[in-house]
């Protein structure tokens, strides 16, 4: 088998510009992503609160519609 040298056609180096492009913002959407949840949301407690009353109120329906028969030991 003989080797060959790499040629370098327009698809490749379109393929790579892409790929490196989606990196980067892919990079900057996390970046962004951190800082505002860090400095902004967090702070705040938007969407721990959100998530804490959800859970909170759909377990109370869950326990309340499957454990409604047995009795508590008080």
């Amino acid at each position: 088998m003989l080797l060959q040298k790499p040629t370098s056609d327009k698809s490749n180096s379109l393929l790579n510009k892409a790929t490196k492009w989606f990196f980067i913002k892919l990079t900057a959407l996390v970046v962004i992503w951190e800082l505002g949840y860090n400095f902004i949301l967090k702070p705040i407690r938007i969407p721990d609160k959100f998530l804490t009353d959800t859970i909170t109120a759909a377990s109370t329906v869950c326990m309340n519609v499957f454990f409604r028969s047995m009795s508590h030991v008080t």
